[in-house]
């Protein structure tokens, strides 16, 4: 039982540790190149893999290079990316047909547009971007059948989702921001409370002890203190009490008047 308690405690660390990794990775700019390679290869991939084609000219590759080199750019411009790749991917769709290629990154684009852009306008240029992918994948078709109206309404389908997923992420990015804001409100509030009421505490300590100060300087010494310091002084000679009659003492009251 102490065994396994004990491996469990680094591999959850290290859990951790990859989940984190995966996150920054994803999150960096190095992924987004790698995801327009990944665009430029399915363009390519995908009209051959379905049969549109026969084979590739160089202009078919030099289209796909063109399309898919502005999503390196997808987190910075996300609105003015999609506005660029939509008509350069009706262009691929026109000349070598990469259907399902194109569906899938304008999903990958409306999703970032709705994780990143402007909120109104993101949703508004993703819904009206929507469609007329879905419209273009229906007219270049080579093949119309039956088929293609449904597949018509599942990419538009698809593409909606995606921004609409887009728009759930950061909408909980930012409940979480906020959440995160206030709890550290509350921290500062409750340290700064603290301080508060160790200063009041220092001070009432304070108080008290210059008080008392103050009283025993200005009351001197009690009764009881001067007769043991009396007795405990040796007796005087006749004479000197004599010589010198002794002088009532006062005593200073504390009380009120």
């Amino acid at each position: 039982m102490v065994y396994r308690l004990t491996e469990e405690g680094p591999m959850k660390a290290w859990i951790s540790s990859m989940r984190s990794a995966l996150r920054g990775l994803l999150r960096g700019p190095d992924f987004d190149v790698v995801l327009a390679f990944i665009a430029f290869a399915a363009l390519l991939i995908d009209p051959v893999a379905t049969h549109q084609v026969t084979e590739l000219t160089p202009l078919d590759a030099s289209l796909a290079l063109v399309t898919a080199v502005p999503l390196a750019l997808r987190r910075r411009y996300p609105v003015g990316v999609l506005v660029t790749i939509v008509p350069l991917l009706l262009v691929c769709l026109a000349v070598f047909h990469p259907d399902h290629a194109a569906a899938g990154i304008v999903m990958v684009v409306v999703f970032t547009v709705g994780l990143h852009g402007h909120r109104a306008r993101a949703l508004v240029v993703g819904a009206l971007m929507a469609p007329v992918v879905a419209g273009g994948v229906l007219i270049t078709s080579r093949h119309l059948d039956s088929d293609s109206a449904a597949k018509t309404v599942a990419y538009l389908a698809l593409v909606l989702g995606a921004l609409a997923a887009g728009d759930a992420v950061r909408a909980r990015q930012d409940l979480v921001r906020v959440l995160a804001q206030e709890e550290e409100r509350e921290r500062a509030a409750l340290a700064r409370h603290r301080f508060d009421e160790q200063r009041l505490r220092y001070a009432h300590e304070l108080h008290d002890i210059v008080g008392h100060a103050l009283v025993a300087i200005t009351c001197g010494p009690p009764p009881a203190l001067t007769s043991r310091v009396e007795s405990s002084q040796p007796a005087r000679s006749p004479r000197s009490t004599r010589s010198r009659p002794a002088q009532p003492r006062r005593w200073v009251s504390c009380a009120p008047r």
